[in-house]
């Protein structure tokens, strides 16, 4: 899973659940990158998206415009969530504040008068430094999966399920090709600079980390309240994520990544893999993500894998894994299939049927049997397959893959 912690598993951490959750329950799945105490409006520029910030109204005291103007300052930086010491404050004030969390989806805590801040802050930036460890430890150890091809062993399986890898869930690479702009300078690892005014009229200059570790941020917060099994990883100049969804919401995951980039007005390049289980086909998997990210133009800035024909494999790589992947994500519905002789009539009916033209009465007099048994199995087999026969583009892409699958089972002959 994404080494993250939410606002929600918040209260699960030692001293920092002695704080009482009042407001904002939509924010809750929120992902807090830092912690830090604000008290003055003037420092607001040192806020950023993904902070937790503790502030006991020293200075705002019971002044309500000034709380709104503060608040919606930190809404409008899409903070993480808001802690307050409502000691010195009136009923009325904390019911202001706590309307303005619910409504805009900010979670709101109570720190307790026993509590000792500098504690809070330690409990709470203690666990994000250790799930930043294991962040970039699960980072390092994927990236090697990535291009290693080595066989797995039991080791790397444990060593996975450690950084949150689940062995039985499906995973999709989604790889990331960023064009970022002058003030986003991604070639030299240059840091963002942003100046501000000072309560004295000073002016300061905060320089910000690498813009690629920015941009996981970024997306640690996009994605990382929506599902476990997520991994974000820094591949030189590019970004690969490593998800887990539902099949029918990776769509919906690309959609969220591509908002958060247009929304900071950088170009991309996009490609996902077509899923894979288990630590074997990493490799195949991640270079299925590459090979459809190369494939972006200026008018799609998106590309799934699954959506090329296996010609433009075949005129582009000679990489045989490769090939026997998108073979198998056309056939595997009938390669899963474990009756080997029910497997083997299906695969000798499909050759056949597209040999002789898809046409039934040809297939049936090769086949010795009537015209509506080859109807009913191609019906079965469209139904598994999710293709149709009166479809050229399937037809060509079926006939491809049971060539390649054919050969391949000729060299393990």
């Amino acid at each position: 899973m994404i080494m993250a912690l939410t606002c929600k598993n918040l209260l699960k951490i030692p001293y920092a659940n002695k704080m009482e959750f009042v407001a904002g329950e939509d924010g809750l799945g929120g992902v807090i990158q830092r912690t830090h105490i604000l008290e003055i409006i003037e420092y607001m520029d040192f806020v950023q998206k993904g902070d937790f910030i503790i502030t006991l109204g020293y200075v705002l005291k019971n002044d309500k415009e000034r709380w709104k103007e503060f608040l919606n300052l930190l809404f409008e930086r899409e903070i993480a969530a808001l802690a307050i010491d409502t000691e010195r404050l009136e009923t009325d004030t904390v019911k202001m504040i706590r309307e303005l969390c619910e409504k805009n989806a900010c979670p709101l805590f109570i720190i307790p008068v026993e509590m000792r801040i500098p504690d809070l802050q330690e409990s709470i930036s203690k666990v994000l430094h250790e799930e930043s460890m294991k962040s970039m430890l699960a980072e390092k150890f994927f990236l090697e999966l990535m291009y290693n091809n080595s066989l797995v062993s039991n080791s790397k399986i444990k060593k996975a399920e450690k950084y949150g890898f689940d062995m039985n869930r499906m995973y999709y690479f989604v790889d990331i090709e960023l064009v970022a702009d002058r003030d986003l300078d991604l070639q030299d690892g240059s840091k963002i600079k942003q100046t501000y005014k000072g309560i004295t009229g000073d002016i300061y200059t905060i320089y910000d980390e690498n813009p690629v570790e920015q941009l996981k941020t970024i997306l640690y917060g996009c994605i990382g309240g929506k599902d476990v099994g997520n991994y974000i990883i820094a591949n030189g100049e590019k970004l690969t994520v490593l998800v887990s969804p539902h099949p029918a919401m990776i769509q919906n995951v690309v959609d969220s990544i591509c908002t958060e980039l247009n929304e900071l007005e950088i170009e991309y390049k996009i490609g996902v893999s077509t899923k894979t289980k288990g630590l074997e086909n990493m490799n195949i998997c991640y270079e299925q993500a590459v090979f459809a990210r190369r494939r972006c133009d200026e008018n799609s800035h998106v590309k799934y894998f699954e959506t090329f024909g296996i010609e433009a494999i075949i005129h582009d790589s000679t990489d045989t894994q490769l090939l026997t992947s998108i073979c198998e994500s056309f056939l595997g519905a009938v390669l899963a299939i474990e009756d080997e002789a029910k497997r083997e009539e299906i695969f000798n009916t499909l050759n056949e049927f597209i040999r002789h033209n898809c046409s039934y009465d040809e297939t049936a007099q090769v086949l010795y049997c009537h015209s509506n048994t080859v109807r009913n199995r191609i019906s079965d087999i469209e139904k598994r397959l999710g293709i149709s026969h009166t479809n050229l583009n399937d037809v060509f892409n079926i006939k491809l893959a049971l060539a390649i699958y054919q050969n391949n089972r000729k060299k393990l002959t």
